[in-house]
């Protein structure tokens, strides 16, 4: 399962740029490598696999009991967790940072963060995973930097998407004479849900900008 989501988070960036996944290092580093992997990984620690299991509900319910009360809920938190594209703002380099999610709104809130923060400028954007915890809330261990452009891209393909999903689940369903309401299936597409469905696309928008870069291709004509 972990090979097709590793594939999944990275097909479209790479077939933009025509390499394979084991490139990727060798085209940006192996830092890049190595957050394309984390968030793949992070994903598949928030998913059920098809038969209804999870891998860290299954690990802290047979070896929880070795670690200790932070790190199960630090599991435990990034098992509930979703991507999304936040706004870096209150920023203390090397301790702290406020974080306003672009994508579900509502207030910024502020994580404890040290290395992440340090080489962050206040107003960036990053793709990262807020965990809540007893004392505050920390971010995963992905993070990807984002471009305004590139963000602002990401934004509208995931708007476009809840838009359009529900109309098109919709026409599905009455091809096969259930009765569906667009209206009602736009309701149960929340944005936590979306998010969750969608954490590939952050990674494959973050990846392509970098092979871009790396490669040239966003340079002008």
């Amino acid at each position: 399962p972990f090979a097709e989501l590793l594939d999944r988070h990275s097909a479209q960036a790479r077939a933009a740029a025509g390499i394979e996944i084991g490139d990727i290092a060798d085209v940006l580093d192996d830092h890049s490598a190595t957050v394309l992997w984390g968030a793949a990984f992070e994903d598949l620690l928030a998913t059920d696999l098809p038969d209804g299991r999870n891998i860290a509900d299954d690990y802290l319910r047979r070896r929880g009991w070795k670690e200790s009360a932070s790190t199960r809920d630090y599991i435990a938190g990034l098992r509930r967790s979703v991507i999304s594209l936040y706004e870096v703002s209150g920023l203390v380099p090397g301790q702290s940072m406020q974080l306003r999610d672009l994508v579900r709104g509502g207030e910024p809130v502020r994580v404890s963060e040290k290395r992440g923060s340090e080489g962050l400028r206040q107003w960036d954007r990053i793709a990262t995973r807020v965990v809540p915890l007893r004392d505050g809330a920390v971010i995963s261990g992905t993070l990807m930097l984002f471009e305004h452009e590139a963000g602002e891209a990401l934004l509208a393909s995931l708007r476009k998407i809840r838009t359009k999903a529900p109309r098109e689940v919709a026409a599905a369903a009455r091809e096969f004479g259930i009765e569906a309401d667009a209206k009602a299936l736009a309701g149960m597409l929340t944005p936590d849900l979306l998010l969750a469905q969608a954490a590939f696309m952050f990674t494959n928008a973050w990846l392509d900008a970098a092979l871009r870069a790396a490669q040239g291709r966003d340079r002008p004509e």
